[in-house]
This record gives structure tokens, C-alpha cells and sequence, in this order.
């Protein structure tokens, strides 16, 4: 399931088949989401020389772009310490609690920077909603500011490209390898990198998410000695519109008071699974879990769920300004005569990611990450509307961070006398089209809301299958190629993480293993020893 965002012209178009060669900056970013756009500004901000890669177009092919604009902070009805302790409990008490701290005490400076950016957004009782223009997505005017502004500042771009790897010198990484859509191979030779690449629910064959959205920067950042945790942590989206006739819309919340979640036979799915909660938009903000798991029980069981708002009476006294899904919904005619709409759940928001710091590190040199690729802020679920506060927040101290890099004159001077572009075969990438749909539908089968040993190893098992057919194909690379092998990398991770963690906690259910378990109060985290994969477990102590 897609949201496909308004058609838009990209200025820049892939270059001819060549060698592009070498260039140098002082900080690359690599992903075009809200993460890598906040990076790239603090970075060019603080003087630093930045270039910026994305694989579509800059701001507008991401989940940034395909969102609804809302943003959680501090604010005087939202106290500092009421939204970290909602983040904590809501993430299963396996969150980093420095990454929860800094999200909550810088948090409230988001409404400044927006100002100071020229995006516009209305002030709500626990953060903001950007302003929706037209009938655009709140998303999409958010991303084109900041592409045109970092142009302004003179933020070199490239898009249509697929970064394929990071350049490492001993343990520091000092680049980046990137290939664009004409099959041109090019380096970027710089003090800092930054991955924003967004998160790698796009392994999903029912996901919400941007389809380059496939853990590309994860497993960049792995084979680079970055560790990765909670990967088994998935937030599925409960409402995404699943009716023949109309479009694959997911319907983002708030919702009319009078909304229901029923079955085929009108009983009411939430009182089911929530008892004590009769309000959809809260339960979907803060209880998306157990919404889903929810949903989940009943299609088990055979049976289709439904938005119900037959029992909406009068649309006029809805807020229409930010109820962007519901405006859809009206505006197009899409509402169908009983007021019932068929949906069911998506892939939605990766909580798991690469290891950092509260300064964005990530423990390999000269390397950092921000946004949805990291891991260890949403713990085992995620609060709505801290995604994109996520992205600009921890974008930022990314790029202020790197810009803030400087290596010394010896490690300088042999940086700069990298002089070749680094090589990579080109292929037409045979086969990856089929292995992205194995993988995909593996993910969806034993990956989903609810898991079990039985089927997680069946999984783990495919996924292997996959991985030596793909190895077969010998070392012709090509830029779905390379996209797929990242894909069941990731596909396996979470999949192993998801069976060594015998319990169920936040996005995280398993069958066998239906109740949460203290002793399992931690991370599970995966790291690359040489060609293997290891695993370990770590215990959680929030501060």
C-alpha cells in the first residue's frame, strides 16, 4: 500500500553513462528526508562546505514528504518530563534514555527553527501541525522549502542517485560511493558523513513508505563497523484504506470523536483488545500496538475491519485544516454510502536503526546518523508524532556536529590524495526485481504483527535462500542489485532479533511468547564480524 505524493517536476536529471570522478566536501548527507535536509542546513550554517545525496528527489520522495505534518514537543499543556515519561512508557521501557532527554529538551525549540526557515504551522496543545496549502500533503511543503533553501546556501545536490557504500580509511570513514540513474559511478571524499536514509519498512509488501525506503544506510552503516539495535520493532499503521474502488490512502489521525473500528459483523474491534479506551485518535497515538494487534486478531480469524463513520453527522464542525486525511476523504467523494471503509494495517515506522549517541555518533569515525535509520529513541514502540521531531531535532545536532569535524593534517593530507574514484562493475540487474518480491512477501508472512518461532524461521530460511541466488549472480552490481542485498540483510536481522526475543513488547507479539518479560528489559543488538553476523543482548538502564 502506497501514498503516492503530488507530481512534481525534479530540475536535475540523471547524467550520462561515465566516470564522474572525485569531489570533496567538508560534510556528506546522505538521504533527502527531513533528517538529511535539517543536517545538511545546520551543517552549511556553520560554515562547513556540504554536498547532499537522494535518491529521488530532494525533499519530496521520502516519508517526510508523505506525512501529515505533525510534530510532538514540549509545549506549556506538554510539560518536558510528561512527554518523556510518555516516550518511555510507550516504548516499552527499552528506550535510550539520553536519546529521550535530548529529543525532550531540544524539542521545544522546533517552532523556532521552522520560523526561522520560513515553514508555516499551526500550534496545537502538545506541538504543531504544519499548515496544509491546497490539497498537498503537509509533508511536501516542508521538503520543498529546504530543498530551495539549501540551494540557496549553495548545498551542492545530487539526486537520482543510490549511494552504494562508504569509503573507509583504517576506522574512520571519509566518504561515500555513489552511483546515479545513467549508471555514472561517483566519490565523495569529506571529514564527516551523515546517514539519513530513513528507515526500511519499504521490505514491506504492505507499507506506506517511499520504496527506497530499504535499509540501505543500515546496512552501509553495519558493514562499516556501526552496530544496529531493536530491529524486530516495527510499527505497523492500523488505518490504511483497503476498499477496491478507492485509492490505497492511509488515514492519519485525528479522527471524527464518533469514529469507530468495527468488524464485518459491527462489533466494535477496539473495546475488544481496549476496553477503557473509546477515543480512536488517542488510541492510535498512543496505543498503535495494540490497535493493530487488534486488526490483526480479527483477519486471523477471517474476518474484514472497517472505519466506521456513519455516525458522523456534521462534517462542518470538523477541523478540516488539519485533519488531512479526513479532507481527503470528503473532498474527493471517496466516502462510501454507510459510511463504512474497508482497511487494514501497513508497515509503517521502523523503530530499530543504527547505534548513536545523544550527539548523533555512531562509534565508527568521521560517522553519524539522524532520523529514522537510528535506533534506540522509540524504544520497542513509538509515540505519535515524534518522528518528525526526531528528524529535525537530532538532524540538526547531526550537521552542527560534522561541520565540527576536522581530522588532523597527516590523516588530511593522505584524504586528499585519494585521488581515484573508487570502482564498481555496473550490471542490469537480472533477477532483483523477483528477489526484492520474495523478500517482500517473506517479510509480510513472518514479519508481520503477529509472529511465532515456527514462522520466523521459515522466514529467517528464505531470506538465506534468497541471499545465495542473489550471491550467484557473481560480482555484476547494479543499482537494484545492490538495493536487494541490503533488503535481506535487514530482512534477516529483524527477523533473527524477532526470534531470539522471547516476548512480547510494543510492535513486538509473538504467539508463542504472548506476555512481556522483565527479563528481556534491553536491546538486542547485531553487528558484522567479517562476513557473520553476531548478536547480542544488552540490558536497558534509563537514566
Amino acid at each position: 500500500m502506497k501514498i503516492v505524493p503530488e507530481r512534481y517536476i525534479c530540475v536535475e536529471q540523471p547524467l550520462p553513462t561515465g566516470a564522474r570522478g572525485m569531489e570533496r566536501y567538508d560534510v556528506c548527507v546522505v538521504g533527502g528526508g527531513a533528517a538529511g535536509l535539517c543536517a545538511a542546513y545546520e551543517a552549511s550554517k556553520a560554515g562547513a562546505s556540504v554536498c547532499i545525496i537522494s535518491k529521488g528527489c530532494l525533499g519530496l520522495a521520502s516519508a517526510t514528504a508523505m506525512s501529515a505534518g505533525i510534530f510532538t514537543h514540549p509545549t506549556e499543556g506538554l510539560r518536558e518530563d510528561e512527554l518523556r515519561k510518555a516516550t518511555i512508557d510507550i516504548g516499552c521501557r527499552i528506550n535510550d534514555g539520553a536519546l529521550v532527554q535530548r529529543l525532550v529538551s531540544e524539542g521545544s525549540g522546533i517552532p523556532y527553527f521552522l520560523k526561522e526557515v520560513g515553514i508555516e504551522f499551526d500550534p496545537k496543545p502538545s506541538g504543531i501541525h504544519l499548515r496544509r496549502k491546497r490539497l498537498r500533503f503537509p509533508g511536501v511543503e516542508f521538503g520543498k522549502r529546504m530543498r530551495d533553501l539549501l540551494k540557496e546556501r549553495g548545498v551542492v545536490v545530487h539526486e537520482h542517485c543510490s549511494t552504494e557504500s562508504l569509503i573507509m580509511r583504517g576506522d574512520r570513514c571519509v566518504g561515500a560511493v555513489s552511483r546515479d540513474k545513467g549508471g555514472s559511478t561517483f566519490s565523495i571524499i569529506s571529514d564527516a558523513v551523515i546517514l539519513a536514509t530513513g528507515g526500511f519498512c519499504g521490505i514491506f509488501e504492505t507499507n506506506d513508505n517511499p520504496a527506497a525506503c530499504t535499509g540501505d544506510g543500515i546496512a552501509m552503516a553495519l558493514r562499516a563497523g556501526a552496530a544496529v539495535r531493536d530491529a524486530e520493532f516495527v510499527q505497523f499503521f492500523p488505518i490504511g484504506m483497503a476498499e477496491e474502488n478507492l485509492p490505497p490512502f492511509v488515514l492519519f489521525p485525528p479522527y471524527p470523536d464518533e469514529a469507530r473500528l468495527v468488524n464485518d459483523k459491527g462489533e466494535d474491534v477496539l473495546r475488544k483488545r481496549l476496553p477503557e479506551e473509546r477515543n480512536l485518535t488517542r488510541a492510535v497515538i498512543l496505543q498503535r500496538d495494540k490497535v493493530c494487534q487488534a486488526i490483526a486478531f480479527e483477519e486471523e480469524r477471517g474476518r474484514n475491519c472497517y472505519l466506521d463513520l456513519s455516525e458522523v453527522n456534521d462534517w462542518k464542525g470538523v477541523d478540516m485544516g488539519t485533519m488531512n486525511s479526513m479532507y481527503q476523504l470528503v473532498t474527493y467523494g471517496h466516502m462510501p454510502a454507510n459510511g463504512r471503509i474497508r482497511i487494514t494495517t501497513t508497515a509503517h515506522h521502523s523503530m530499530g536503526g543504527v547505534v548513536i549517541d545523544e550527539n548523533a555518533r555512531t562509534g565508527v569515525k568521521g560517522l553519524y546518523a539522524a532520523g529514522e535509520i537510528a535506533g534506540g529513541l522509540h524504544g520497542a514502540n513509538r509515540r505519535g508524532g515524534n518522528a518528525l521531531a526526531e528528524a529535525v531535532v537530532f538532524g540538526r545536532i547531526a550537521g552542527e556536529a560534522a561541520a565540527g569535524v576536522r581530522v588532523g593534517m597527516v590523516e588530511r593530507r593522505a584524504i586528499n590524495n585519494m585521488k581515484e574514484a573508487v570502482e564498481v562493475e555496473t550490471g542490469d540487474g537480472s533477477g532483483a526485481k523477483e528477489a526484492r518480491r520474495r523478500i517482500a512477501a517473506a517479510c509480510s508472512r513472518s514479519l508481520g504483527i503477529v509472529r511465532s518461532r515456527g514462522s520466523l524461521a521459515e522466514g529467517i530460511s528464505e531470506i538465506r535462500e534468497i541471499e545465495k541466488g542473489i550471491g550467484n549472480e557473481g560480482k555484476v552490481r547494479s543499482f537494484e542489485g545492490d538495493e536487494v542485498k541490503n533488503m535481506a540483510l535487514i530482512a534477516q536481522i529483524a527477523m533473527q532479533s524477532a526470534l531470539l526475543r522471547q516476548e512480547s513488547r510494543g510492535s513486538h507479539f509473538r504467539k508463542d511468547f504472548p506476555v512481556e518479560d522483565d527479563r528481556w528489559l534491553g536491546s538486542i543488538r547485531a553487528s558484522l564480524s567479517g562476513a557473520q553476523l553476531a548478536y547480542s543482548f544488552v540490558p536497558n538502564k534509563l537514566s
